[in-house]
């Protein structure tokens, strides 16, 4: 032990020593010198390192886990609240299943649908002919798609959210054809996920009247969210429209369609444009408001054409790739008002190649490109035409202006709206028009047609031809294949005391009167005769009235309707048609023959009498 504290402090003092020296030489360095690491301190050799202290061991709590916080809810996308979705206290249905669903289907009943998928080729009738007097299974390529069929005021609602969906590409996911007054609400519809593209739509709407879509979520795989021909006053309001692969909204000879608060975006495939987000035909009164357009790939955005009365208000449009060109317009320009454009890089708003025509403003004036480019976006109000200022009939209206005429120049110097042209008696041979094949005027065109330039008017409200008598006053055509009269988007159209039909040299391949897309249309104590193919054909019409008419010496049938509504032939005499074909072509819905009902079919006649279906060509 003595031994070991001598050793202890010999070593203490050889390390004091140590350190004077150390300090005595630094001191006497010119440079200063780094600063030393401070040394370790040497634990006493005696002295053991304190052990580590051991961490207390937690009590095991007894408050309960806490729950994962919830994701929040996603912002909602329109800028006005969204209303809520309110079941009527009058008849509902609660159901859960497909087969339930198609049950109820019923006129003025509510089906409320619980959350979840409904898939419609699980239904136990799926693709069997007979469904219910209220729909049934229509045959595609790939499968059946379901039609909703004659009802008034069926509302399928989902106000927790529940999903439609149908396997068959070619199918569309819903089809409403002459529904009236219909609503569905909260419902998403598309085709399931398979390999492979769609050809067919989501919602599909055929000759349905005052039907309303609101939030609902409608997407591809389906190549059109929202198809509508020949309705009337469609409303779509809270919808989402996306990833449909050729367009997004798609009316054909419509009148009264309102979107509103709507959104449309991801439309057209990866690496291939859609044709047209908003594509509209033939129709009156279509108006985009307050509508978001975003992230889609188009060549055009919208598309309308041989339309009155297109509105664009108040719309967002942004991040669109556009192949062709923001707007694209055929016989009248859109109105544009209050919306917002954020055009990318190549993109243009009118297709600069030819002549083209522009936007235009409340008052009419034409909007350039630097116009749209300047133009604010502002929530807009849609201030659609007062009911109260269309016009009425011709034989009830009291404001026509009335023109006598006498040569074919003068008749057609006088077509007008609010007008009743009276002709005198005698022949008038279109051929030898002045303008005859030239560009027309406001109201009429000529079509160019295989042998010849065919007579069309336009855009006509409140309009009466009135002749001598069927035999005085009478119409030709001289080319073989166009039409004597051809209508297209008019309204209260009149046609009395005429006979028209085509020169007698050679065999026709041209109609004597065609309608498009023409409402309230009048045909009384005329003569329709061949050579002529089809004495008056109707195509997306409403409310056409033959009366004390003859039709006669056709050579293909006295009469063809597709996709018509309200149609009265009365005091009418079919006869004389070459090889028998003394008919009428009814596609779809119904004619009013004298006092019997005619549904779709091919019906041949005996004068004023109807001789029965037949059943086939």
């Amino acid at each position: 032990m003595k031994n070991r504290k001598k050793s202890r402090k010999l070593s203490l003092c050889l390390l004091a020593a140590m350190l004077v020296l150390s300090l005595l030489l630094s001191a006497c360095d010119q440079s200063p010198a780094a600063p030393a690491a401070p040394a370790e301190s040497a634990a006493p050799a005696e002295t053991a390192a304190p052990e580590a202290t051991a961490e207390p061991t937690p009590e095991p709590t007894t408050e309960p886990t806490p729950e994962p916080t919830e994701e929040p809810a996603p912002a909602s996308p329109w800028e006005v609240e969204e209303p809520p979705i309110e079941v009527p206290e009058w008849t509902s249905i609660r159901v859960g299943t497909v087969d339930e669903l198609l049950g109820a289907i019923a006129p003025e009943t509510a089906v409320v649908l619980d959350p979840g998928v409904y898939d419609l080729t699980t239904a136990s009738d799926y693709g069997q002919e007979g469904g219910s007097e209220w729909y049934y299974w229509e045959d595609v390529y790939d499968g059946y798609q379901l039609v909703l069929r004659d009802m008034d005021g069926l509302q399928i609602l989902a106000p927790e959210g529940a999903e439609i969906v149908t396997t068959p590409r070619y199918a569309n996911v819903l089809t409403l054809n002459y529904c009236q007054n219909a609503l569905l609400a909260g419902l998403t519809l598309g085709h399931t996920q398979e390999p492979g593209l769609c050809s067919g739509g989501v919602l599909h709407m055929d000759n349905s009247d005052g039907v309303r879509v609101r939030s609902c979520r409608l997407y591809g795989c389906g190549i059109c969210g929202l198809e509508a021909s020949n309705c009337e006053d469609l409303g779509v309001s809270f919808t989402e429209i996306y990833d449909c692969s050729l367009w997004g909204v798609c009316c054909y000879y419509c009148r009264s369609v309102l979107l509103e608060d709507c959104w449309l975006h991801d439309c057209g495939e990866d690496g291939e444009k859609a044709y047209q987000l908003l594509k509209v035909l033939g129709c009156r009164d279509f108006a985009a408001v307050n509508t978001r357009m975003s992230d889609n790939f188009v060549h055009i955005v919208l598309d309308s054409s041989d339309s009155l009365n297109t509105s664009l208000l108040g719309c967002t449009l942004e991040n669109n790739r556009v192949g062709g060109s923001l707007f694209l317009f055929e016989g009248e320009g859109a109105l544009v008002e209050d919306c917002g454009f954020s055009l990318l890089k190549g993109s243009q708003y009118y297709n600069t190649v030819g002549s083209f025509i522009l936007a235009r403003d409340r008052n009419g004036d034409e909007l350039t490109s630097f116009d749209l480019d300047r133009m604010q976006r502002r929530r807009a109000e849609y201030r659609p035409e007062d009911p109260d200022e269309l016009p009425l009939l011709p034989e009830d209206a009291e404001n026509q202006q009335e023109i006598r005429v006498s040569t074919v120049d003068e008749l057609l110097e006088a077509i007008a709206p609010d007008t009743k042209v009276i002709l005198a008696p005698g022949t008038y041979d279109l051929s030898e028009a002045a303008d005859f094949g030239g560009s027309g005027r406001e109201w009429y065109t000529w079509d160019q047609r295989y042998d010849g330039p065919s007579l069309r008017f336009q855009g006509l409200n409140n309009l009466s031809l009135e002749g001598a008598g069927k035999g005085e006053t009478v119409i030709l055509a001289k080319p073989r294949y166009a039409a004597v009269f051809g209508f297209t988007n008019c309204d209260g159209i009149s046609l009395s005391g005429l006979t028209l039909g085509h020169t007698d040299e050679g065999t026709c391949a041209g109609n004597v009167l065609d309608f498009v897309s023409c409402r309230r249309v009048s045909v009384a104590d005329c003569g329709l005769f061949g050579c002529g193919v089809i004495g008056v054909t109707g195509q997306a019409c409403r409310g056409i009235r033959l009366e004390n008419t003859e039709i006669y010496a056709c050579s293909y049938a006295a009469a063809e309707f597709e996709k018509c509504v309200d149609l009265v032939m009365k005091g009418c005499s079919v006869y004389d048609c070459k090889d028998g074909n003394d008919r009428i072509f009814l596609h779809d819905g119904k004619l009013l023959w004298n006092d019997q009902s005619l549904t779709a079919g091919l019906y041949v006649f005996d004068h004023e009498d109807c001789l029965g279906q037949l059943t086939g060509d």
